[in-house]
């Protein structure tokens, strides 16, 4: 399994200013997108937060599959989403192929071809949830609505295992 439901809770800022503007990624710290208490709450957990990727999937769109980062190790992040769940897929590789691209926000990845992939995974995200995102993943939004994707990265913890025990310990 690729993912973890952690809790039906919004951790965002209410204070957050929505951009205005389409960008597939921007970038914030914990303190701009977060409450004070889902930043609370991570670091009573243990979690040295990073900062918070913000991913805007347009309307009627299937992303390119991907891993996040340059190499195959396990790594997680905590998403949350809003306005509409779309669809988060995993695959497995045919082929293992490594190249890397960056993003417009300075984020490294590799991308994949679909026929390189086998899916084995799917989710629709609609709580706080766990993500494994080194393993080949995308996002089929099949709504007339923009989707936001705030995916929360922190330092200290990283692979999908260990994270998921730490993070059993919200509720």
């Amino acid at each position: 399994m690729n993912y973890f439901e952690i809790a039906d809770y919004n951790p965002l800022n209410k204070e957050f200013q929505w951009p205005t503007e389409f960008v597939p990624i921007r970038r914030y710290s914990p303190e701009v997108a977060l409450s004070t208490e889902a930043r609370d709450k991570f670091q009573l957990l243990g979690f040295d937060l990073r900062e918070v990727q913000l991913f805007t999937t347009p309307p009627r769109t299937v992303t390119r599959i991907h891993i996040d980062g340059n190499e195959f190790i396990s790594k997680s992040a905590i998403n949350y989403v809003v306005n509409g769940p779309g669809l988060m897929k995993w695959y497995k590789l045919k082929n293992k192929i490594n190249w890397t691209r960056t993003t417009e926000a300075g984020t490294v990845y590799m991308p994949f071809e679909p026929e390189n992939c086998i899916e084995v995974d799917q989710l629709a995200i609609t709580k706080l949830t766990l993500v494994e995102v080194c393993q080949p993943h995308n996002i089929v939004n099949d709504t007339g609505d923009y989707r936001y994707c705030f995916s929360i990265r922190y330092n200290n913890v990283s692979d999908f295992s260990s994270t998921r025990e730490k993070i059993k310990a919200w509720t």
